[in-house]
């Protein structure tokens, strides 16, 4: 005869909840941060002309802080496997950004796509690594 098993008081997360949900809500935080970090540049270029040169470093600059805030808060939410989840974080913001500007400026990868790849997946698996092991406050 079998005896039941005693259930755990907390049930098991799905997979889509456990992983989908921080990766969802982190790449939103990117790309939330990276519109409104876009904007300003857009409104500071419209009263001053910068070079080509340092508008391209000034965006690759905006696409790492936004991806480490992404994986930061991703890994915030998951509360567990931050480099992974922030690397996930990052390699959903970059298919998304290479999709639309391979949609907006029809170009291809290239050696910038390169450079975008290593700018989103680096800094959001750092921020993903920082985000599970911060250390909680005590009131």
């Amino acid at each position: 005869m079998r005896t039941p098993q005693a259930k755990s008081a907390r049930p098991e997360k799905t997979v889509l909840f456990k992983w989908g949900k921080p990766l969802l809500v982190g790449a939103a935080i990117f790309f939330i941060c990276f519109f409104l970090c876009i904007a300003v540049l857009s409104f500071l270029l419209m009263n001053k002309d910068l070079g080509d040169s340092l508008l391209v470093s000034v965006a690759c600059v905006i696409i790492a802080l936004c991806a480490f805030l992404g994986g930061y808060i991703a890994a915030r939410i998951s509360k567990e496997k931050g480099l992974l989840i922030g690397g996930g974080v990052g390699l959903l913001c970059f298919f998304l950004v290479a999709i639309f500007g391979a949609l907006f400026t029809q170009t291809g990868f290239g050696t910038i796509g390169f450079v975008k790849l290593l700018l989103c997946l680096l800094p959001a698996g750092l921020g993903g690594f920082f985000g599970v092991n911060r250390k909680k406050r005590r009131k």
